[in-house]
């Protein structure tokens, strides 16, 4: 493939009216900037937005020198184009001078938020592309955006339930046992807030516990040619330290929740997100205890918790408002806990960001926590915390008003889904686009 307009063309870019953070069903507005320095023939000049999710990940073959076997998956989450100049079957000539094209588009609500995993990704770009005469021959720009999907809490029924979960291990000819509870009040979190949950440790045994640790995982589920991957990261954990032998101990545990997609990446049926609480009790000669309660995480806090975060001038949706029955809760995007991502050799190439994106995810900003105190620690890739940037939603609350516009009642199960979709590695996906090869 030959890139031409070197010479003919000295600026191609695209400019976004705001920070390149969206939520589902909001207003894509910006404009491509072009300057040509002498008078060009094009066979047309195009924007397109488009979604991809991707699914790869390769296994060993037994066998001498027998080669990997890969395993892919496609969807198309988004695909909108729109000519501004010209089409396919035409030659349109451009002078030299600046030149402004406007566009707008109207983001889909039921598409699934922006991703990046080791197997797979949910991708977001705004292209545009100039077709030269005389066969393929273009030229290209690109910018990566960021798309939250909005998961409302209020709708689903598990948010506000508890549950506790309980092991015990028993040394049968000492009459002894080691005991361990995990409580969590409730299972429905936004980032920005933070996770509680009670634990606790009946050491009855001959043995110390040496440390005790509570994390928040993600846990990611691939799907392609029937064959399902299973990969886990954690988002947060704590430390305890050892139990003495004869002793119980309870404490109280609390995990922030940094910026991170929303459970179950609803409207994407080849990758599949959940979460959960997990604690891990290490002993001496036992085995360790673990004991894991799954969390859902949204993107549109539960009503009663609006008073725990800061209010601004910011607001979302008059129907996000009824469902807080007040101002809606200030909120910022911020990049995700886990950094920076490469991208594909294509989108490289004409990428205006350079190599690599960062998604950026919904952020509450508190002023009280749920519940009592302790200490967490985020598992933060970023290289560096001033690096990272936060997008105040104050600068974007206006186009984000006419999201939920349409339907101004409480959204109904086929709008917004109130429960995460059970998963299964046989779910219907484009099985016309999926590879197996050797």
């Amino acid at each position: 493939m030959t890139i031409h307009g070197g010479v003919f063309v000295s600026y191609f870019s695209i400019e976004l009216d705001k920070p390149p953070v969206y939520f589902a069903g909001e207003t894509v507005r910006g404009k491509v900037l072009l300057h040509v320095n002498h008078p060009i023939y094009i066979r047309g000049l195009f924007i397109q937005i488009k979604g991809d999710c991707n699914v790869h990940w390769t296994e060993k073959c037994n066998g001498y020198k027998a080669e990997p076997r890969h395993y892919r998956n496609y969807q198309q989450c988004l695909g909108w184009s729109h000519f501004f100049l010209g089409n396919p079957r035409t030659v349109v000539k451009l002078e030299p001078g600046a030149h402004e094209f406007e566009f707008n588009y109207t983001l889909p609500r039921k598409i699934p938020s922006s991703f990046e995993g080791s197997h797979g990704n949910i991708r977001y770009f705004v292209m545009s592309q100039l077709d030269w005469p005389g066969g393929n021959h273009f030229q290209q720009t690109l910018q990566c955006i960021t798309v939250n999907s909005i998961f409302d809490l209020n709708l689903s029924p598990d948010t506000k339930s508890s549950e506790e979960r309980k092991t015990e291990h028993h040394q049968v000819l000492l009459r002894r046992s080691l005991k361990t509870t995990l409580n969590v009040p409730r299972k429905g979190f936004v980032p920005g807030q933070t996770v509680t949950a009670f634990a606790s440790v009946d050491n009855k045994t001959m043995h110390s516990v040496i440390s005790s640790k509570t994390e928040l995982v993600e846990v990611c589920k691939y799907q392609a040619c029937d064959q399902e991957q299973t990969t886990k990261r954690v988002v947060a954990k704590c430390k305890r330290g050892p139990i003495p032998r004869g002793t119980k101990d309870t404490w109280h545990v609390m995990l922030d929740i940094p910026p991170i997609p929303p459970s179950g990446l609803v409207y994407c049926h080849i990758i599949h997100l959940e979460y959960y609480i997990k604690l891990t009790v290490e002993t001496v000669r036992l085995p360790k205890q673990k004991l894991q309660i799954p969390l859902i995480i949204g993107t549109i806090p539960l009503k009663e918790d609006a008073d725990q975060f800061e209010d601004e001038l910011d607001t979302i949706a008059e129907s996000l408002q009824e469902a807080f029955g007040r101002k809606a809760p200030s909120m910022q995007f911020a990049e995700s806990v886990w950094g920076k991502t490469e991208l594909n050799t294509n989108q490289r190439r004409v990428s205006q960001a350079g190599n690599s994106f960062t998604p950026n995810y919904v952020l509450y900003k508190r002023t009280s926590t749920f519940g009592g105190h302790a200490t967490s620690k985020t598992i933060n890739r970023v290289s560096s915390t001033s690096n990272n940037k936060n997008y105040s939603k104050s600068n974007g609350s206006s186009s984000l008003d006419s999201i939920l516009d349409e339907d101004s009642s409480p959204p109904s199960p086929t709008t917004h889904i109130p429960t995460i979709p059970e998963y299964t590695a046989n779910s219907n996906s484009r099985r016309n686009s999926r590879l197996c090869s050797r």
